[in-house]
């Protein structure tokens, strides 16, 4: 049995942020869910490491990824459905406004997780358990969880080329095409992190990296091109058409 304690308004932030990044439908297997698991590393510019609860979401075309100090340690990865994350969030919501130094308890059980709050044994007792008790749900299971992702997350390629199956060199051009639906979960995160969209972009068939805020790491991956040949094509097709404006005003003496 394993436990930690995270801050509940920060845990709330970053299940609701990693929701955006995770198929909501059960039929999506071990993808509908956010990967949960602690390590250590810097927060700020504090110079000493901490223990962060570390979270990853996907769908294959976008992936989120965040984490925020916590005290405790899993010994394991946990898998929390998608299900399970949105009750919890139902239940943790309303106590982080009410008071901004919640503390949520998350003690790995065998394969279930106990979510208590800490100081306080009645958190749950809106719920349909007995006063006192705990929000306990099964983990998921994380055996045909993509691997790959993690190395995706962190995957810096500044080269120019790319060779593609053939081994045919495909240059770095100007264009890259994202979908409307791949961006939309990364306007959503920074919308609630109050934080910019960056975008880093080293070829126009590699995965384009985002940072959201100092603790949020995106990844979408580029649409198809339609054209088959980006490296043709430097700059937009569309035309610009200014309008004919009156001259402007002279300024009163």
């Amino acid at each position: 049995m394993t436990t930690l304690q995270v801050n509940t308004a920060e845990l709330c932030a970053l299940l609701a942020d990693l929701s955006h990044t995770a198929p909501h439908d059960p039929e999506f297997g071990a993808l509908a869910g956010i990967v949960l698991h602690t390590s250590r590393g810097h927060v700020g510019a504090d110079p000493g490491q901490t223990t962060l609860l570390v979270g990853t979401s996907t769908t294959r075309t976008v992936a989120g990824h965040a984490y925020t100090p916590c005290s405790g340690y899993l010994h394991e990865a946990m898998l929390w459905p998608i299900g399970d994350v949105r009750a919890a969030l139902a239940v943790l919501r309303p106590l982080a406004k009410a008071d901004k130094a919640h503390t949520t308890a998350i003690r790995r059980d065998g394969a279930s997780v106990v979510l208590s709050e800490v100081g306080d044994p009645a958190l749950f007792d809106d719920l349909d358990a007995p006063a006192g008790t705990e929000l306990r749900f099964t983990v998921g299971d994380l055996t045909d969880y993509p691997r790959g992702i993690w190395a995706l997350l962190g995957d810096i390629h500044t080269a120019s080329v790319v060779f593609d199956t053939d081994g045919r060199a495909i240059d770095a051009a100007p264009r890259t095409d994202l979908t409307a639906a791949a961006l939309l979960p990364f306007c959503r995160v920074a919308r609630s992190r109050g934080e910019a969209i960056e975008l880093y972009r080293y070829h126009q068939r590699r995965a384009v990296l985002v940072q959201i805020g100092p603790a949020y790491r995106g990844v979408l991956m580029p649409a198809s091109y339609e054209d088959g040949n980006p490296s043709a094509v430097t700059e937009p097709p569309g035309e610009v058409y200014a309008p004919v404006l009156p001259e402007p005003a002279e300024p009163s003496p």
